[in-house]
């Protein structure tokens, strides 16, 4: 059961990642401000509250919460985790 459960959640990762597309995050949304401005705020988000804004593991929040750069198609929901808990972007 666990393995099947696995499995799928591995395949629609998968799918999100190849379906994804750098057209379609916003023009701001660079790298640079992913790493200077995102970044240091979700270190005071719970890695919980990370995983459950973008579906993934809590294993995995955890660890985007301590500095590990998502994949890009992750970047504007974290961005909007950042607005609602308070931990304003300043843009």
């Amino acid at each position: 059961m666990a393995l099947a459960k696995e499995g799928e959640t591995q395949r629609r990762h998968a799918l999100a990642r190849s379906s994804w597309s750098p057209d379609r995050k916003p023009v701001w949304l660079t790298e640079e401000f992913y790493a200077t401005r995102l970044q240091p705020r979700l270190a005071q988000v719970s890695g919980c509250a990370i995983a459950k804004k973008i579906k993934v593991s809590n294993w995995y929040g955890g660890k985007i919460r301590q500095g590990y750069l998502p994949h890009p198609r992750h970047w504007e929901k974290l961005a909007e985790l950042v607005k609602e808990t308070g931990a304003h972007l300043g843009t």
